[in-house]
């Protein structure tokens, strides 16, 4: 609208005041009811030169609230999940009696949902159950509510706190355009503070999945793999990962009878498991971790199967899409030990670790059906094993580490060690498997590590235990006693990568799928005096200073050594 220089009283004029102090007093009723940018020019008289700092402020009515801070869960235009059961925003409206700022003891308020809030005037979405807790010269104005069911995805929306005099005019606004006032009046409403604005995000979903050619030979034949017209708000940022199941896992995966006859979308739990429907349970194989390319070449293991793409977006939403695998045959004349090396040698080659493990999968299942041979007429199936786990080693030195890659590295660990068995793996092989282990978990050492992954790597501690304290190596019970306390060791260090994803005094229990190992943990409380009581009866002093993990093992496994320092077995 203009601008003009504040005056000071006793220059009584709109002309810039020369001012030597730092403070400036404006009296009530010189500035009327508006937002205002405040500006101060400071300067050295002596040798010139000057330097201005701005400020916004806004001048309310008397007797209205001091203005409201809305705090939020999202950025700005940040993305909702559409899935998400609740979500805390928070009003905060702080006092200042001095200068008579203070909260009017008959003002009530509201949180509202707002459609598209650039628009005037704005339009009221949904009333939200609302709480106010006053305490100490603060305000706190808060909800729980989210109202995913009536928010269009794609579309801005926002939260704002309305006030009124009267709590009845809150309670029976009309949804649609809003008729806001200063809320002075008995009967206005006032628009207190707006969050920042939000977009609703959907399960990408529609998705198609293509592969080809329709048959071919385990280990040698290249399948392409492509995924295409997904729906989500923002299609060019969905990632994509890839999955291999066998045939016989879907019957485990639908319910109707007619699903079984027409291929429908299987029901697999990608996130429990402790599911019969878990995705490890089922015998999935992760091709590929998540990748914003749509397209996967790929070599793979004989037999029927179906094939699962995963979308998600950047909400972390997931939707997925799948599709009867090709019909592939163990390789005719079997895969020779030159076919192995030259197929790793390419991978490794590229720098990528992805094909590293996809083609480690094909080659252990074609080796455990026997159909690996050598043209030197030598121990095929050893040299291959030693190729196959050389190529592993190679690639946590490219891998990019994330908790999917680690899960889908030490799946891999697991298949090797169970599908090859004793009598093609000698101890020294198993060690330099559990060595991978270990290189995972000290790549994973600064971030943690998810649920999902810790339930995979102590899969992988479970079969290497029953490898190595396989009753065939009696000759090799001291060399295989070191190996067992090495495996309590990456027990512990497991454990202290999955408590940094515990609150204190929270505690959980991991076990593997054969109930071979089970991992107890619970992170310590501060608190003294108390005692924490994990799964199974075991209890510890609730400040204990370290971590505390507690290991199982069933059987002979894992009693061969006990765990040291911050950590115990039972």
């Amino acid at each position: 609208q203009g601008c003009a220089a504040l005056s000071t009283p006793a220059s009584g004029s709109d002309t810039a005041p020369s001012m030597t102090e730092p403070v400036l007093r404006v009296e009530g009723g010189r500035l009327p009811v508006g937002i205002y940018q405040l500006s101060v020019r400071v300067g050295r008289e002596a040798i010139g030169g000057s330097s201005t700092a701005t400020k916004v402020v806004e001048v309310t009515p008397a007797g209205s609230a001091p203005p409201a801070r809305i705090s939020v869960p999202w950025a700005s235009t940040g993305r909702m999940p559409s899935t998400a059961p609740q979500t805390e925003v928070v009003a905060t409206i702080s006092e200042n009696a001095k200068d008579g700022c203070t909260v009017p003891p008959d003002l009530h308020w509201r949180f509202a949902l707002v459609e598209s809030p650039l628009r005037r005037p704005l339009v009221l979405a949904a009333l939200l159950e609302t709480t106010a807790i006053a305490y100490d010269g603060e305000t706190k104005v808060f909800t729980f509510e989210f109202p995913g069911k009536l928010i269009t995805p794609g579309y801005d929306y926002a939260y704002v706190l309305l006030q009124a005099l009267d709590n009845d005019t809150l309670a029976e606004l009309p949804l649609g355009p809003l008729a806001t006032g200063d809320g002075s009046e008995e009967d206005s409403v006032a628009v207190a503070a707006m969050s920042l604005p939000f977009v609703m995000d959907e399960v990408p979903s529609l998705g198609q999945v293509t592969v080809e050619p329709l048959e071919g030979e385990a280990a040698r034949t290249e399948f392409s793999i492509e995924t295409s017209a997904w729906f989500d708000e923002d299609i060019l940022s969905l990632e994509y990962a890839f999955y291999y199941f066998p045939l016989a896992a879907y019957y485990k995966a639908v319910d109707d009878v007619g699903d079984i006859l027409r291929f429908a979308q299987p029901d697999i739990e990608w996130a429990d498991p402790k599911s019969p429907r878990y995705w490890v349970t089922l015998g999935g194989v992760q091709l590929r971790s998540w990748s914003r390319d749509a397209l996967l070449r790929v070599v793979l293991r004989d037999g029927e199967s179906f094939l699962v793409v995963r979308a998600r977006d950047v909400a972390g939403l997931t939707g997925s899409r799948a599709i009867i695998g090709p019909t592939v045959e163990l390789p005719s004349g079997g895969l020779i030990v030159e076919e192995v090396q030259s197929l790793f040698s390419t991978a490794t080659a590229a720098n990528d670790a992805g094909q590293v493990w996809m083609r480690a999968d094909a080659v252990i299942a074609t080796m455990a059906a026997g159909q690996v041979v050598s043209a030197e007429d030598t121990d095929s199936r050893a040299l291959a094993a030693d190729i196959i786990l050389g190529a592993l080693e190679m690639s946590t030195e490219i891998m990019e580490v994330s908790n999917e890659t680690v899960e889908q590295l030490t799946e891999l660990v697991a298949t090797y060690v169970t599908s090859l068995g004793p009598a093609v793996l000698p101890l020294g092989e198993l060690s330099r498997a559990s060595g991978l282990v270990a290189r995972c978990l000290e790549l994973t050492t600064a971030g943690g590590l998810a649920s999902t992954s810790g339930h995979a790597v102590l899969e992988s501690i479970s079969a290497l235990s029953q490898g190595i304290l396989d009753g065939s190596r009696a000759i090799e019970q001291a060399a295989a006693a070191g190996e067992a306390a090495r495996l309590l060791r990456l027990v512990s260090e497991l454990g202290e990568a999955l408590l940094q994803g515990l609150r204190a005094g929270e505690s959980q229990e991991f076990s593997s799928l054969d109930a071979g190992v089970r991992l107890v943990l619970a992170k310590a409380s501060l608190r003294g005096g108390e005692r924490l009581r994990l799964p199974g009866g075991l209890e510890v002093p609730a400040n204990t200073p370290q971590p505390v993990i507690a290991g199982e093992g069933g059987g002979r496994r894992l009693q061969a050594a006990s765990l040291t320092g911050d950590a115990v077995t039972c």
